[in-house]
């Protein structure tokens, strides 16, 4: 069983994870107005983009130089915050993994980006992490997932197979993305999904930096680290072909299968149920249908609590899992989630969908 024991954040209401997790609990926000991009208000004028950056810390930096950026603040946050050895401990660090999480490679978000560098996710976003960080992982044991909202199901899947034969002992997962460049506000414009002035639907570009730490429960128990939670289950839908279109329907049908397959049989599952909505109606509907797919048998309703991270932090793309998780761990920590379980829900822009559920430590 995996254990989680450590995190790291770089957001927009906090600079590191005690800071954001306090805020996103006291409901708090910092939007700021997009200093260069308009869209049409639809009267002949303009308006500008409400979203949430970073203020004071990624300002100055776009595409995977922001990626590059949160990801870096958000490591330094874990490794303060979990106490972790330094670069030149090479017994512990040689037997860390390391997977980084990044946006879906979207050749219409990215037409230009990929369109120049093919390679973008590895070149500009990885390797850029890895020589700034000139920590000494295990050889073999760094990946990069360009997956959007469903990279943590993922890393967190093969973490662990990797760790049940022995390969590793823990995976720092490190993710970040930013809807706040040019290219990827104008990708959102285009297809409408902003919310603003030509409507209350839609989404609210933001970005941040997520890091979780992983460790096998024996290797965590071993050097007495600190255990926020336990990954007691992950279930990821099958991936869909590029371009094929999803209804809200087919979306919940998946998302309600994801669900069935990580909850215990004895009982309903009654706890946090953490969803990554972002105030686009598809992903609204999409859960509506989800719940109709789902009986008392497999989710109470009633007794869970639903928490939407974006509500304080806008849509965070790759980094809004390991947020959730985050947020999951921290009501274990602080006591706020009595019945000791949580549902990690996402929805990719792609179709797909994962579920992953969490256990009190």
């Amino acid at each position: 069983m995996l254990a989680v024991t450590g995190l790291g954040m770089m957001t927009a209401v906090g600079y590191g994870a005690v800071g954001t997790l306090a805020a996103l609990r006291a409901d708090m926000d910092r939007p700021h107005t997009h200093p260069t991009f308009r869209v049409v208000d639809g009267e002949g004028g303009e308006a500008a983009v409400v979203g949430y950056p970073v203020t004071g810390f990624a300002e100055g930096f776009t595409g995977p130089g922001a990626w590059v950026r949160l990801a870096l603040g958000a490591f330094a946050d874990l490794v303060h915050g979990a106490e972790l050895p330094p670069a030149t401990d090479e017994d512990f660090w040689r037997r860390t993994g390391l997977t980084l999480l990044g946006p879906a490679a979207d050749t219409e978000r990215f037409s230009e980006l990929l369109d120049e560098a093919p390679d973008a996710w590895e070149r500009l976003y990885a390797r850029p992490v890895v020589e700034a960080l000139r920590i000494p992982w295990a050889p073999g044991h760094m990946r990069v997932l360009g997956l959007g909202h469903c990279a943590l199901a993922e890393a967190v899947q093969r973490a662990g197979e990797d760790m049940a034969a022995r390969r590793v002992d823990r995976v720092v997962v490190l993710a970040a993305d930013s809807y706040l460049d040019a290219e990827s506000l104008s990708w959102l414009c285009g297809q409408g999904r902003l919310k603003g002035a030509l409507g209350p639907m839609g989404t609210m570009p933001g970005e941040a930096g997520a890091a979780v730490l992983v460790e096998a429960g024996t290797v965590a128990r071993g050097r007495c680290a600190a255990r926020g939670g336990r990954v007691l289950a992950v279930a990821l839908s099958e991936s869909r072909e590029q371009g094929a279109p999803s209804t809200p329907e087919e979306l919940g049908r998946a998302l309600a299968e994801v669900v069935r397959r990580v909850l215990p049989e004895q009982r309903p599952f009654v706890g946090d149920v953490l969803l990554d909505l972002n105030g686009e109606a598809w992903r609204a509907q999409a859960w509506g249908h989800a719940q109709m797919f789902l009986t008392r048998e497999h989710v109470d309703f009633e007794r869970c609590r639903a928490t939407l991270p974006a509500e304080c932090l806008g849509e965070t793309g790759a980094a809004s899992a390991p947020l959730a998780l985050g947020v999951a761990v921290g009501a274990f920590v602080w006591g706020h989630n009595p019945e000791g379980q949580a549902l990690v829900l996402s929805l990719s822009e792609s179709g797909r969908a994962a579920a992953i559920r969490l256990g009190n430590a």
